[in-house]
């Protein structure tokens, strides 16, 4: 029996699971969605960029609200809220219905995550709660190599409509379980929003999020539309969840690198301008795949879509540490505002993405994405944290020295 606290551990990080997988699982099952509601791809885009801003916005302010209820009663509510909204996502008569289902799991999704970490926390001693923290940020990065290629996989087999209902089933499962094994705390507190916000007030902090505001939006733009990049590159429609396997373990696997040289001499700042400088190439090599289509194409899709994941994900350990390094006394309230910063480049990228489709073509998607990667590279390597020791890349020497 689940009773011990790795067990609820696990509870909590399945939750996170279902909401990864409803995250990213969209971009792989468009297409069929856009035909089977009869609106165009930006429209089923859209979709995308409207949950990632309602999750940027209601992040930091359902936040300061939902701290002065019981963690237990606010992670649970939010989860079944989540999985009644892909219940609702999976019946949708039409597109608005489904619009307004998204808009509501992205809101509950919200508020989930950052009280699902919070309860992770308060479940284990002080000297494990980075470890705590990791197994609930683990069900959102699992959702990547297992949850999304399932989920498209569905898709491929009965309709996205099924892939909504799975999605709901494993919310569902985790929010009982997680009633029956957790027992009730006292609220955290908390912060108040504008405590929430306070770090905004430094130039530093706010140029570093755009850096990564930028980089994301490039990134999702063609994550957007990353089922027509694997057809147009001359794979067949049945060979999206596979290449999407293929994304997720790479974009594991670069999280973890990302990780390991940031921590190393090459420090993080080395480490975003490498990642930046392989996921602006591999953006490159994907547009060309694209546009030259099979035969060519079908061997350069997938290693462009495998550095374009392990690149784009090993960016993220970096930008990280780099913001807390900015603001030490106020990392969980900058790390906060990443995390909007990040939905908000969902946001963005999705919007740009069918922008570009619209107005030009899906190779050009991918080029456009490498110029933002140009820019944000270009935003790391001239702006240098005044008073943070960061190392140029190759330098061994301490902040000692």
């Amino acid at each position: 029996m689940l009773s011990n606290i790795n067990g609820r551990l696990l509870l909590l990080a399945l939750g996170a699971f279902s909401i990864g997988t409803e995250v990213f699982v969209i971009a792989g099952i468009l297409p069929g969605l856009a035909e089977s509601l009869d609106v165009t791809l930006s429209s089923a885009a859209f979709l995308i960029t409207a949950f990632a801003f309602t999750y940027a916005v209601v992040a930091p302010i359902g936040g300061a609200f939902c701290a002065r209820f019981p963690p237990r009663t606010t992670l649970i509510g939010a989860l079944v809220i989540f999985g009644l909204a892909n219940v609702a996502a999976a019946i949708s008569p039409n597109y608005y219905s489904l619009l307004v289902a998204r808009l509501v799991a992205a809101a509950s999704a919200a508020i989930y995550t950052p009280a699902a970490v919070t309860m992770a926390i308060r479940l284990v001693p002080k000297k494990e709660m980075g470890r705590a923290s990791s197994v609930v940020y683990g069900g959102l990065s699992m959702s990547l190599v297992t949850g999304v290629p399932i989920g498209v996989f569905i898709a491929e087999l009965t309709s996205w409509r099924f892939t909504f209902a799975f999605v709901s089933l494993i919310a569902l499962v985790a929010a009982s379980a997680l009633t029956i094994l957790l027992k009730a705390l006292p609220p955290s507190g908390g912060l108040t929003l504008k405590a929430r916000l306070s770090p905004l007030g430094r130039p530093v902090v706010v140029a570093t999020l755009l850096s990564g505001l930028i980089w994301m939006t490039g990134g999702i733009a063609v994550y957007t539309y990353i089922a027509l990049f694997v057809t147009a590159s001359g794979w067949g429609a049945e060979s999206v969840s596979a290449i999407l396997l293929l994304y997720g373990a790479s974009a594991i696997f670069g999280n973890k690198l990302g990780g390991r040289l940031s921590d190393s001499r090459i420090g993080p700042r080395g480490t975003l301008i490498i990642a930046l400088t392989v996921h602006f190439s591999a953006l490159v090599l994907l547009g060309f795949a694209a546009k030259w289509g099979a035969p060519i194409g079908i061997y350069i899709a997938p290693l462009a879509i495998g550095l374009y994941a392990m690149a784009g994900w090993a960016c993220t350990p970096p930008q990280a540490a780099r913001l807390v390094s900015l603001a030490p006394q106020s990392s969980m309230e900058v790390l906060s505002l990443s995390t909007s910063a990040t939905y908000f480049g969902i946001a963005s990228g999705a919007a740009l993405g069918s922008f570009v489709v619209e107005t030009a073509s899906l190779p050009m998607v991918a080029f456009v994405a490498a110029g933002a990667q140009i820019i944000a590279l270009s935003g790391v390597v001239l702006f240098k944290s005044p008073g943070v020791y960061e190392p140029e890349i190759g330098v061994a020497e301490s902040p000692s020295k």
